[in-house]
């Protein structure tokens, strides 16, 4: 068959062409039958149909060239040598124009060791040494350096020692060889040493309220004379000082970058002046709010006199008194705990709830009280307060502030902007009363506003039913009251804001509700013959109280 008589012919061609050198040794390439033959028997394998002895056309050629090309394994033996040129054209635009150079010429050594120069640092040689060799001798004296710090910062008895780590101290080395290798930078150089700046003003920070001295704010002394008329004296403040934070870590800068290792230096101060001008607190001193309360006044009843005993030392305590600025003022803070030791009288009080009974610096709720209701129509904020259980008869009910010392507090808040000064004085009303009055100074209230409070009664509960008890301490026959009665109320408390005399806004503030109690009555049981009377028992009027 052809197919397998061709080959044997394409084998023979080889071999003939091979004996006698065909064109490879010479001859003529388009007349030569021995390269022409092998062609035409290829085609005839692979089943193309050509005439005898036709020519091969260059079309013929550039197939037979495609073909040979797609072959996968000549492609991929092709591959290194187009990547390898894509390769590096890429990495020479990526790579700094310094960076290539320094890639295909660095020796790692200076450029004036190249040139024939010279340079050391700190003394030390490093003349055709590698960075990281002239870097490896020259650590040590670098730590050195550093480890010779140790500065004092001093203003009194305020000190601050700066060592290397507190202060992240550190020298420009690596700058250093910066200049060398890359710069290159010749001769004698040496190593300057720094601190972290904003570490080395923390570290100031922390002490800078130790040092200098506070400005001296320009205030009014507050004084009420024998008539009872409040003056003022406003005295000039005085600038003071402070420590200039970033001024002292420069100086700290400088002296490290002289090498002043080892040394005392004071803080740089500057002045600072008071918040306040002498103007401004005679422009807010002016009277905001009065209240007055009444009260009797008598020697002979010693609770009584008791009573405006400790009416006066109370005023005596809050009269000239100034709150400054957004502090919170408190009563019992600042009139301080009533005890008999401490000065205070006993006098009636109320105890739980219902009952009065002897207390040290009882009555001291009336100054309290009128306190609270100028500051009431101050309009000032009230942050603590609260109502007696049992209403007060010197004002109506809803406007007083209970105080006691063990923890029920009358407190505010001045929030006018400016100095609050509070007076208060007591005077005589008559033969039997007296009265007290605080007047509050400061920041006055917009031009033609005023304000008042009032107390609206909503309800009354009244308590009209009695508890009885029974001890053989009272003698049959008698009765003891030991709690009076009391109704309960409801009360609601506006404030009510006038405009040059007109009302024009009325505010419900809070409601106060007063529970009330019932008479509380003993009834004798004991033996007349041998129970004494107590003080205040009365015969019973209805014998079915009796015991038996």
């Amino acid at each position: 068959m052809a197919t397998t008589k061709k080959p044997a012919q394409r084998n023979t061609a080889k071999k003939s062409g091979a004996k006698t050198g065909g064109s490879r040794t010479g001859g003529t390439r388009g007349t030569s039958s021995a390269k022409r033959a092998p062609a035409a028997k290829r085609t005839v394998a692979k089943g193309t149909p050509h005439k005898s002895g036709a020519k091969r056309t260059s079309s013929s050629k550039k197939s037979s060239a495609r073909f040979k090309l797609k072959d996968p394994r000549k492609l991929l033996r092709l591959l290194p040598i187009l990547l390898i040129p894509a390769l590096l054209i890429t990495m020479i635009l990526l790579i700094k124009d310094a960076e290539v150079k320094e890639f295909f010429t660095s020796t790692d050594t200076p450029a004036t060791a190249q040139a024939g120069g010279s340079v050391s640092v700190e003394g030390i040689d490093v003349t055709g040494l590698s960075r990281e060799q002239a870097l490896s001798q020259l650590k040590p004296a670098a730590t050195t350096l550093l480890a010779s710090i140790d500065m004092l910062v001093k203003e009194g008895e305020t000190e601050l020692r700066l060592t290397p780590a507190f202060i992240e101290a550190d020298t420009d080395l690596e700058q250093i060889l910066d200049k060398i290798y890359d710069q290159g930078a010749s001769g004698s150089l040496t190593l300057t040493v720094s601190a972290s700046d904003t570490v080395l003003q923390e570290r100031l920070s922390a002490i800078s309220d130790a040092v200098g001295t506070p400005p001296v704010e320009p205030y009014a002394q507050a004084r009420l004379n024998e008539n009872n008329v409040q003056r003022f004296e406003v005295f000039e403040g005085q600038p003071g000082t402070v420590m200039d934070v970033e001024a002292t870590a420069a100086a700290i800068q400088l002296r490290l970058a002289a090498r002043d290792f080892q040394c005392e230096l004071a803080p740089v101060m500057k002045d600072v002046s008071p918040t306040m001008t002498t103007a401004f607190i005679q422009e807010n001193t002016q009277r905001i709010a009065t209240y007055t309360t009444r009260f009797r006044d008598s020697e002979s009843v010693e609770t009584i006199a008791n009573r405006v005993f400790n009416i006066r030392k109370a005023v005596e305590i809050l009269n000239t008194c100034v709150v400054p600025p957004n502090e919170e003022f408190s009563f019992n803070g600042y009139v301080g705990l009533r005890t008999v030791d401490g000065g205070w009288k006993e006098a009636n009080g109320i105890t739980g709830g219902k009952e009065y009974s002897l207390q040290a610096g009882g009555g001291i709720c009336q100054v309290s009280t009128t306190l609270y209701n100028a500051l009431l129509r101050a309009n000032i904020a009230v942050t603590d307060r609260k109502a007696h259980s049992i209403p007060s008869d010197y004002v109506d009910k809803g406007l007083d502030a209970t105080v006691d010392s063990a923890g029920i507090d009358l407190k505010f808040i001045n929030d006018t902007g400016a100095p609050l000064y509070i007076f208060a004085y007591v005077k005589p009303d008559g033969d039997r009363y007296s009265t007290v009055t605080v007047s509050l100074y400061g920041k006055p209230l917009p031009s033609g506003v005023t304000y008042e409070c009032r107390s609206e009664l909503v309800d009354t509960n009244e308590r009209t039913d009695t508890r009885f008890t029974y001890s053989d301490k009272v003698p049959q026959g008698y009765e003891l009251q030991t709690v009076a009665r009391h109704d309960g109320y409801t009360a609601e408390v506006y404030r009510d804001k006038y405009v040059d005399g007109s009302l024009e806004d009325s505010t419900l503030l809070y409601t106060d509700k007063y529970r009330g109690n019932v008479a509380e009555i003993t009834v004798g049981t004991g033996d007349p013959a041998t129970v004494s009377v107590p003080e205040g028992a009365t015969k019973c009027n209805d014998t079915s109280n009796e015991a038996g």
